[in-house]
């Protein structure tokens, strides 16, 4: 039903990111004009794709708006974000390509059944750097080490085929550390997601992630 849509990675500098990617041998593409751009995408002909972002300056002074426009299940994750270090931060899962629903009512039902509380349905778009608008919804779950849900874009964005000089082919496996008494409701959420590894932990955290066609991880090289 739901699997692994994108890995989220805060970086300090978008810029210098993108191109240390590129020097890695990543086709990065940029999730807006470069000049105002705070996210890259490195895309896979499929699998999760990976989405680089940096937290603007003015970010701190967003905090109480993002509480209010999006529900107070939105402040530790929040908060998680801005305080966190570059590295790994977050996952969203997504439903399976075979549905291709922007719509994401149909899973709210679902969530209530395995007693996950979610916040509203948040419409997001962003201005690509050739100008055209992309739209998609997300649900944040209220368990801020649980992964959070995005629709897919409209328009569709992942490439139709895209080749990294590096020869990675796409991302394997990720690892998501959860409380044990949490890993049976996102199994049941994720089911058919052969990518997703929950590991038993005290704490939450991407623990790693890797990748078809590479041993490098791609953490200890930005």
């Amino acid at each position: 039903m739901l699997k692994s849509g994108h890995i989220l990675y805060k970086v300090n500098n978008i810029k210098t990111t993108v191109r240390k990617l590129t020097d890695m041998g990543f086709n990065v593409q940029w999730g807006s004009h470069p000049s105002k751009a705070h996210n890259a995408l490195v895309w896979f002909d499929d699998g999760p794709f990976i989405e680089f972002f940096q937290l603007p300056k003015y970010a701190y002074y967003l905090f109480y708006p993002f509480i209010m426009w999006n529900g107070k299940g939105s402040v530790k994750r929040w908060k998680r974000w801005y305080q966190q270090p570059e590295g790994w931060c977050d996952i969203a899962i997504e439903p399976s390509v075979e549905e291709n629903v922007f719509d994401l009512f149909p899973y709210q039902e679902h969530l209530r059944k395995l007693d996950i509380g979610f916040s509203k349905i948040i419409k997001g778009k962003r201005k690509r750097p050739d100008g055209d608008i992309v739209r998609y919804n997300l649900m944040l779950l209220e368990k801020e080490y649980f992964p959070f849900l995005v629709s897919h874009y409209d328009p569709p964005q992942r490439p139709k085929s895209i080749i990294h000089p590096n020869g990675v082919k796409g991302v394997k496996c990720v690892e998501l550390k959860l409380p044990v008494d949490e890993i049976s409701k996102i199994e049941e959420l994720c089911k058919d997601d052969d990518c997703l590894q929950l590991i038993s932990s005290s704490f939450f955290g991407i623990g790693s992630v890797t990748f078809r066609g590479s041993e490098f991880k791609l953490e200890d090289k930005i």
